[in-house]
């Protein structure tokens, strides 16, 4: 039996969900690389707003539609795949948010892993609360798609997100996730709240043949 792990490479042009809602929702950008342009800004109105927070400080990073451009703290910042995004959308319903990406590594069967080595793809959870993009091109179950490679999640950890009006959670009860959010997805940005830090990756992926 050989156990064999494939991998191709592809380039992608990264997206967010289409906009079907209007209002606040958490969205991410799977492009790769740590900075990357802001949405084109013809689709956006004067009120459009995108926000995020520095893993770290804390600090709220901004952009704001100013009826022509993006202005604000993110425009020289740029947009990173390991972030998550609350944006304030008030265009037309339909409207799928671009933005150019550089590589990813899928294999065969669409599971991503973004860099060779899949031990650097880690996504880092500070105490308290995070807002993470979810990097990959296709889905991971909250389950069992992800490892723990640092620290542990605690009973009552939650990941949310949301959509409009409409917002899905997943509670940690001491042996795993539970609640309507099952799976991590591209283009869904997240809040995570964790009691300690934890660090995850998305499981890699081997065949056997």
């Amino acid at each position: 039996t050989l156990t064999l792990t494939l991998t191709l490479t592809l380039t992608l042009t990264s997206t967010a969900p289409k906009m079907n809602t209007t209002g606040w929702s958490m969205i991410s950008f799977n492009c790769i690389g740590e900075a990357s342009g802001l949405p084109d800004p013809a689709a956006f109105k004067v009120d459009n707003i995108i926000l995020t927070r520095d893993g770290t400080l804390g600090t709220l990073l901004f952009a704001q539609h100013d009826g022509t451009k993006w202005q604000g703290s993110l425009v020289a910042r740029g947009l990173s795949s390991a972030r998550g995004y609350k944006f304030f959308y008030s265009g037309d319903i339909g409207t799928i948010l671009t933005q150019h990406g550089g590589d990813a590594l899928v294999d065969p069967a669409g599971y991503a892993a973004l860099h060779p080595d899949p031990d650097n793809d880690q996504v880092v959870l500070h105490e308290g609360w995070n807002w993470i993009g979810h990097s990959p091109p296709v889905s991971y179950g909250i389950n069992s798609g992800i490892e723990v490679v640092s620290g542990q999640f605690s009973p009552n950890d939650q990941f949310k997100t949301r959509s409009g009006d409409f917002a899905s959670i997943a509670s940690y009860d001491g042996a795993q996730f539970q609640g309507d959010l099952t799976e991590l997805k591209p283009g869904v940005g997240y809040q995570v709240k964790v009691a300690q830090a934890v660090t995850f990756r998305y499981k890699v992926v081997t065949k056997v043949v």
